[in-house]
């Protein structure tokens, strides 16, 4: 376990070296790569037994590489986008290794991607996307993580208001696993305006949704080509709490300190919308993997607003709490959810 808590701190360390003598763009793009080195390793080269769909992934793989391709559509309810890309990869490389190394690389380029445009340091979003458990996901949804990378990538063109290039993304992305059409909220969510009545707005949705849950459930189901049976799941209110506090907390911050900028009234949007999710969580397990397009918001919200307060006594108090927070959960989740992940394995060759 003691190598997954090492990379959730191993940001701060990157944080603390003076790139000086760069550029300050690429001085930020630098700190981002470096912070994130350790976390691409555990991913990239992870044995086939760490992950719960790792193994299958990587047999489709060796099956992709003798089969003809007339055939890869056949029997699958794989999206076919994701299905070419495996088969073209096959050209590139016969080892799974090196499949699981590229797949990786994807990953990364999209989250470094929506870091670098960001307005602010890395350092605590990094910390954050480890101890939530948004990391720990990429270590076995290949599919959804490609398109997640993708929708990430597509960030820059919320910014920037580019609704044509940020479809493109979304239809890409799409092709690579189907949820990646809930993203397309985040767009428009982005630039609403923060108010008592949107709040009231978002609630009465969440509402509405856990009223309709199992005729979403049937539409859903029906847009992924799967069966959702699992409605009731009698987990969730731990990271529901946790996601509520911590989103909660950060807001009440950014007001106080009068710290909001455009970007941040659009993570906050964003975020509201990751907790509503993760109510619906509590209902059905099948809201949980759609809300990681949104996670990503969330700790950027969560990273901004330990250093959104003014007095540095009350900042060093925030960044303590919310530090002793985080761990506890993450350490926490090690005996629960993640315990499969212990101990971490390499690749055996």
């Amino acid at each position: 376990m003691f190598v997954y808590l090492a990379v959730a701190v191993f940001p701060f360390l990157v944080y603390k070296i003076n790139f000086g003598m760069y550029h300050k763009k690429l001085e930020k793009l630098l700190k981002i790569i470096l912070a994130l080195l350790p976390m691409f390793i555990l991913i990239a080269f992870r044995d086939e037994l760490i992950g719960a769909d790792t193994y299958g992934y990587l047999r489709e793989f060796r099956d992709m590489i003798d089969k003809p391709w007339s055939m890869i559509f056949y029997q699958t309810r794989e999206e076919h986008g994701f299905r070419i890309f495996v088969k073209l990869v096959t050209y590139v490389t016969k080892s799974p290794l090196v499949y699981q190394v590229i797949c990786t690389i994807i990953y990364v380029v999209g989250f470094v991607s929506f870091l670098y445009h960001l307005d602010f340091d890395a350092a605590w979003p990094l910390f954050f996307f480890a101890t939530t458990g948004v990391y720990m996901f990429m270590f076995t949804g290949t599919r959804q993580c490609i398109a997640m990378s993708i929708c990430l990538f597509a960030y820059q063109f919320i910014k920037r208001k580019k609704l044509i290039r940020f479809l493109i993304c979304i239809v890409l992305a799409f092709f690579f696993h189907r949820s990646a059409i809930i993203f397309l909220a985040a767009y428009f969510i982005f630039r609403r305006k923060l108010s008592v009545l949107n709040v009231l707005v978002y609630s009465g949705i969440t509402v509405a949704a856990v009223l309709l849950l199992e005729q979403i459930q049937k539409w859903f189901g029906q847009l992924m080509n799967m069966t959702y049976d699992d409605v009731e799941t009698g987990n969730g209110w731990v990271f529901l709490v946790f996601l509520t506090v911590l989103t909660v907390a950060s807001i009440v911050i950014v007001y106080i300190n009068k710290n909001r900028t455009a970007e941040v009234d659009g993570l906050i949007n964003v975020s509201i919308i990751s907790v509503a999710i993760w109510i619906l969580r509590l209902f059905t397990r099948d809201a949980e993997r759609p809300s990681f397009y949104f996670l990503f918001f969330s700790v950027a919200l969560f990273g901004y607003a330990v250093n959104a307060v003014l007095e540095k006594r009350d900042q060093m108090i925030i960044k303590i709490a919310a530090f002793a927070l985080c761990m506890a959960l993450y350490i926490y989740r090690f005996f629960a959810n993640f315990s499969s992940f212990i101990p971490y394995q390499f690749y055996h060759f």
